[in-house]
């Protein structure tokens, strides 16, 4: 079956607040239960994978927003980043 687009509209504020209430909710319960966790295992989780955690979460939540409106900031950054390159290579064959 072929996909059909869907046209939507603007957010309302009451999504939005929603979808702020809903991300900091999200990210203080896994800083929060990382830090949790490792005092719990003595120590077993490490300060490295209790940092990553809330990080982890950011870059899911903003993968899947650039699934659904195909564009944010991973997809502007690495445009910028091709740009970069291509300036890099032709300042190297010289």
């Amino acid at each position: 079956m072929a996909e059909q687009e869907v046209e939507r509209g603007a957010p309302t504020e009451f999504q939005r607040l929603g979808a702020e209430f809903f991300g900091t909710f999200l990210l203080t319960l896994v800083a929060a239960g990382a830090d949790i966790i490792d005092a719990k295992s003595g120590g077993e989780i490490g300060h490295t994978a209790r940092y990553f955690a809330p990080g982890l979460l950011y870059s899911a939540t903003q993968d899947n927003k650039i699934k659904f409106k195909g564009v944010g900031p991973r997809k502007e950054a690495l445009r910028a980043i091709q740009a970069g390159l291509k300036k890099f290579k032709k300042g190297r064959k010289k």
